[in-house]
């Protein structure tokens, strides 16, 4: 299926209606719909999109834009941007809680991530690690998942616990070189951690440090 140039990250919505596809050079989203296996929109938005999630909902995706320091946030039901967001330097990716109410963004520029309250636009940077790259947020909006990549000449090697409410690290959780894409498992007893230079590592949550 073709979609823009440089697609970089997929993904659907929870009705299973719609999976969005992040295209980098062209600043814009494809919208295919699964029931016909078609793009049916592009949607435009800032410079340099990449990571994004979806709205429980399926209303809303968040993507950011790493060549413009902003997020654009998608209307799925108009398939147009309905704002845009500044959260701060360099954001790669987002995460959404499942009531929609908060959104997280890693910013790889600041080593930090954006928690945003998205009825006040209240804004709060929590520290994390060197050149945060993904971010995971777990099922009962406890905690996000932050891991830390830096870049080839300097390659970081951990995850940061984030406690959402409290906003600030809880654990930082040793990984291989270069980590990058992080998930959980749902149990939430372990991290599953890509290593961009070693194969794929899976990390326990350190038991004494959960809140």
């Amino acid at each position: 299926m073709k979609v823009e140039n440089h697609p970089v990250h997929i993904v659907f919505t929870e009705n299973g209606k719609y999976a969005l596809v992040a295209n980098n050079e062209d600043n814009n989203v494809s919208v295919i719909d699964m029931a016909s296996y078609s793009v049916t929109q592009t949607i435009p938005t800032r410079k340099g999109p990449h990571g994004f999630r979806i709205s429980k909902d399926s209303k809303y995706a968040y993507i950011a834009n790493m060549g413009e320091d902003s997020v654009s946030v998608l209307n799925l039901e108009t398939m147009k941007e309905e704002k845009k967001m500044k959260v701060g330097s360099t954001p790669v990716t987002t995460g959404i809680t499942s009531d929609g109410k908060t959104l997280v963004v890693t910013l790889n520029a600041e080593n930090s991530l954006t928690i945003v309250d998205l009825a006040s636009g209240k804004v709060n940077k929590v520290p994390v690690g060197q050149g945060p790259a993904q971010v995971y947020m777990d099922s009962d909006d406890t905690f996000a998942y932050v891991a830390n990549q830096e870049t080839k000449d300097a390659l970081s090697h951990s995850v940061s616990k984030i406690n959402i409410k409290a906003k600030k690290v809880v654990a930082a959780i040793e990984t291989g070189k270069g980590a990058h894409g992080v998930v959980t498992s749902p149990d939430h007893k372990y991290v599953f951690v890509t290593n961009m230079c070693l194969k794929t590592r899976l990390v326990s949550l350190p038991k004494n440090k959960t809140k």
